[in-house]
């Protein structure tokens, strides 16, 4: 092979490659492969209750305004049975209530 022949070689492989490259970008491309979905950082969650389930399904935590218009925060046992509770009612009265295993009230402030 001469150098003529060499450098014909040379430009067709190269016009080839960006040939190749351009077509399969055009009918080959998609979305990207990741390992992990990356999630896109939230600053500011609306909604009025946020409830906390376990695997099971049953109710652990909620946080937020109740159907009579309170806010609060309410954890409960793993047998769903409420456990503690802390509420401000619409008339800015709050509250803290404790409750024992059997999920009867122990102790409340007001």
């Amino acid at each position: 092979m001469n150098r003529k022949q060499s450098g014909l070689t040379l430009i067709l492989a190269v016009v080839a490659g960006l040939v190749g490259g351009a077509a399969s970008n055009r009918f080959l491309t998609g979305f990207p492969l990741s390992a992990q979905k990356i999630l896109q950082q939230v600053e500011v969650l609306h909604a009025e209750r946020v409830e906390i389930t376990d695997k099971e399904g049953r109710r652990r935590a909620w946080f937020g305004l109740s159907p009579k218009g309170n806010v609060g925060l309410g954890l409960y046992d793993q047998d769903g049975r409420i456990s503690v509770a802390l509420s401000v009612t619409p008339d800015r009265t709050t509250g803290l209530m404790f409750a024992d295993k059997d999920g009867t009230r122990r102790a409340a402030f007001s």
